[in-house]
């Protein structure tokens, strides 16, 4: 991609959750968009923690509730290294106590 003559690297976009189906479709969906590159697609949190030191993605797009390590430990890790990721998450999470604890976890992530 080039804006005014200047070479442009694409957004690095990492994949994290527990189903597949869903994964499949959103990286599917951001592959036809010229400007991004979605560089890995993890179906649990272990490989999508290897995914983001291997790759330093833009943006991490992920699920809360994943296998190995969940979506909390994640977040606490990206945020312990320093790296400069924007972070989307997205999640069926139903129950109100858990909804109250994301909110205050990323707060605190904000901040």
């Amino acid at each position: 991609m080039r804006a005014r003559g200047v070479l442009m690297s694409k957004t690095k976009i990492v994949v994290i959750d527990n189903d597949k189906k869903a994964v499949w479709e959103l990286s599917k969906s951001l592959e036809c968009e010229e400007n991004i590159e979605v560089v890995s697609v993890e179906e649990n949190g272990i490989d999508g923690l290897e995914a983001i030191n291997k790759y330093n993605p833009d943006i991490v797009i992920m699920e809360l509730l994943l296998t190995g390590i969940d979506g909390f430990s994640i977040i606490d890790y990206i945020k312990e290294c320093k790296y400069d990721i924007k972070i989307i998450l997205t999640s069926v999470i139903n129950q109100q106590n858990k909804k109250i604890k994301i909110v205050k976890h990323l707060v605190q992530f904000i901040v």
